[in-house]
């Protein structure tokens, strides 16, 4: 049952999310927003994230998933309705606060996935639910996308899927409230110092990770999510002025990499028992990362719409192999008391490439053309390829 409650968390935070996307960058563009604010604002969550995400998966370790859940979910919810209420005023500092405070329940993606490895103890359990769990998402993305696409279509459209989008919130905490109370700890003296006890273990926590066990997979992760983060800046671009795709066939286009998501993540549970029957994580990721540098080289170059679409459905089918597998070696390297820390700080790296990949995309793509970002993110596609080539001999040891 707890299995459950996670996956629905899971598919709703990601429903959230796409409807989003949709909705955030149209809405804020149409009511004066320029690339240079969406840059801020996007860059300024980074910060924020990148700092609080392993704070929140390490005082989750200490004291429980459960709670810090519904406090970043009830976080996030407050922002999003913030922009609802003064949507109106169609002001953008209102915006940019909303953003910062939604922030702070960013991590609610993180904590979900080390509930997953919570509830599954072997590895191969860890390795199957954490499949399910993109398969679900990607389903859940795929409707969100067609449904925030065709919703734009309307005079209110934005309205409808900000008030879609605070639902779907509320949803989200009633459903965490569902999950079984984590086992009591000893109680501190006040609930102050049981805060900052907490605080304090959770610093402690961070630094004592032994990193001769991580940084290989935190350097695939990195480069891998810069290749994205790039793709991602660029992407919106290339289809509305190079290839004219706007509006709801822009979120069709979003459903089919959901399509390949799901077919990926489902289709790894049949090949980890029979072609990766005795791959510990690295020979996925060194064919992942291949695909990945294939299809931007691919997508980089392409000026045929229909040539371009097939690298584009390769590399739907290239992240969520390298991003379960990834996740799936993680976990079974980290013990119980730094998972939770070392997944959420696994899953900074994004904030920290979402620093740096607006910037690097809108000065590469002013000079020389919205395709050459997308071309360049094979460099460093090639360099993680070639790190995981190096690993996949090595053992992986759980702790």
């Amino acid at each position: 049952m707890s299995m459950k409650i996670v996956y629905l968390l899971g598919a709703l935070d990601i429903l959230n999310l796409s409807m989003f996307i949709i909705t955030f960058s149209p809405y804020v563009r149409g009511i004066g927003g320029s690339h240079s604010y969406m840059g801020i604002v996007m860059s300024s969550s980074a910060v924020v994230s990148l700092f609080w995400n392993p704070i929140v998966g390490s005082i989750g370790d200490h004291s429980g998933r459960k709670g810090i859940l519904i406090k970043c979910l009830s976080i996030s919810l407050v922002g999003n309705i913030i922009i609802l209420v003064f949507k109106p005023l169609e002001s953008l500092a209102v915006i940019y606060i909303s953003r910062l405070i939604c922030s702070f329940g960013a991590p609610t993606g993180s904590l979900i996935r080390t509930l997953v490895t919570d509830i599954a103890k072997t590895p191969e359990e860890k390795s199957t639910a954490m499949s399910k769990l993109g398969g679900f998402s990607a389903l859940t993305f795929m409707m969100g996308a067609l449904m925030g696409g065709f919703m734009n279509e309307n005079k209110n459209g934005s309205t409808i899927n900000m008030t879609i989008i605070c639902l779907i919130g509320i949803v989200s905490i009633v459903t965490a409230c569902l999950l079984p109370n984590p086992e009591k700890k000893p109680q501190e003296k006040g609930k102050k110092a049981q805060k900052n006890n907490q605080l304090k273990e959770a610093f402690q926590s961070l630094k004592k990770i032994d990193w001769d066990k991580f940084w290989e997979l935190f350097t695939i992760k990195l480069l891998t999510d810069l290749c994205s983060g790039i793709m991602q800046s660029n992407l919106g671009v290339i289809l509305a002025q190079t290839f004219m795709i706007r509006g709801k066939n822009m979120g069709l286009i979003l459903t089919l990499i959901s399509i390949c998501n799901i077919a990926t993540n489902f289709s790894m549970i049949k090949l980890k028992k029979t072609l990766y029957a005795n791959d510990e994580g690295f020979q996925r990721l060194m064919h992942g990362t291949i695909l990945l540098m294939l299809s931007f080289a691919g997508m980089g170059t392409s000026t045929n719409f229909y040539i371009f679409m097939i690298f584009f459905v390769m590399m739907g089918i290239a992240r969520p192999l390298i991003d379960t597998t990834l996740t799936n070696v993680l976990t079974n390297r980290a013990s119980e008391q730094e998972k939770g820390g070392i997944l959420s700080l696994f899953e900074s790296i994004l904030s920290l490439t979402g620093m740096v990949s607006p910037l690097f995309s809108g000065v590469v793509a002013d000079k020389y053309g919205e395709q050459v970002p997308i071309m360049l993110c094979a460099i460093p596609a090639m360099f993680a390829s070639i790190m995981a080539a190096r690993q996949k001999s090595r053992p992986i040891k759980a702790d």
